[in-house]
């Protein structure tokens, strides 16, 4: 087993070459870019908090003091011109951009040991545990399939009585996450729902489709959009706009009834009148039959019934009778 890299007393000789080197040393406020730390071999530091090359590290648990070193005590260095971080913490380091913007973390090496695990977490998502049972764990940690990592504004390394080192980060533009916005007829008997196959970003304006693919219901008008299917969230027409949120959308078809009516023909009646049905019916509603209410007569004939076709041909109704309405 390796021995602990981190010696206190070691610190104490550097304390005034330290100090030195951090009054020349140049703030930067940038993204984050590749870093190896080849280029800073006289870094050390003895905060909890301190930026490097654009990248700001903040240190938990007990501070040591953090150096860059190319000794051979740890694979990550080869005693000449390769150069890692010896990070100065028995707890976690938290890793971000110095001016807070999005990155993904694509790799980085690391030479460590803990109690128990040592945990690799982003910003948010879940992490990546390694199991190091106070052995030391030493690998490329590559996370350029683990989505958890695409967007992040920061991540964790942590562990109990952790020894840490790392290299080679290797940042990339944030992979931001798109969304969609998806049509539903919402029981609509023909037509189809018209496709938009756009991607956007939260925050990107969409535009609302028309009823482009001629969507139709039996007994009902296309009455616009909305985002739910029972219309109670947010109405749309086509050509109106939104901005994106942070998941996809889908846009109902909202539907209005078509109203009808009953009218009763005295079919060439001689007298009386015809009842009046003052009632307006939708698709499926319950329609009660009026009797002969108004007391036609037909010189010749004796009133029967009433029929859905003039020449009797239709459905017979009888007053009292009921029926569904149709479109």
């Amino acid at each position: 087993m390796k021995t602990r890299k981190f010696v206190p007393r070691f610190y104490i000789a550097l304390l005034v070459l330290a100090i030195i080197t951090a009054l020349s040393m140049t703030a930067f406020a940038v993204t984050p870019s590749d870093e190896n730390f080849d280029d800073d071999s006289s870094l050390t530091e003895y905060g909890a908090q301190f930026t490097n090359d654009g990248i700001k590290y903040t240190l938990g648990g007990t501070v040591f003091g953090t150096m860059v070193s190319n000794d051979s005590w740890s694979p990550l260095g080869d005693a000449d011109s390769d150069y890692y971080m010896n990070v100065g913490t028995d707890t976690s380091v938290k890793i971000e951009a110095a001016d807070g913007s999005s990155f993904k973390l694509k790799s980085f090496d690391i030479d460590a040991m803990a109690d128990t695990n040592i945990l690799v977490t982003p910003s948010i998502g879940s992490a990546v545990i390694f199991v190091s049972n106070s052995d030391w764990v030493t690998q490329t940690v590559d996370l350029s399939g683990n989505t958890d990592f695409n967007n992040i504004t920061y991540f964790t390394i942590s562990g109990s009585n952790l020894l840490l080192c790392i290299d080679n980060l290797d940042f990339e533009d944030a992979v931001l996450p798109t969304y969609s916005v998806t049509y539903n007829g919402n029981n609509n008997t023909g037509g189809a729902v018209p496709t938009d196959g756009l991607s956007y970003h939260n925050g990107d304006t969409a535009t609302v489709l028309g009823n482009t693919g001629s969507l139709v219901k039996t007994g009902y008008t296309f009455n616009g959009w909305n985002t739910a299917a029972n219309g109670s969230g947010t109405p749309y027409i086509g050509g109106d706009t939104f901005s994106m949120g942070s998941s996809n959308v889908t846009l109902y078809a909202q539907w209005t009834a078509v109203d009808y009516t009953v009218t009763y023909n005295g079919n060439t009646n001689t007298g009386g009148l015809v009842p009046i049905d003052g009632n307006t019916y939708n698709i499926t509603d319950t329609v009660t039959v009026l009797g002969n209410t108004g007391s036609l007569v037909k010189t010749g004939y004796t009133f029967n019934c009433w029929n859905t076709a003039a020449n009797g041909s239709g459905t017979d109704y009888s007053g009292g009778e009921t029926f569904a309405m149709g479109s």
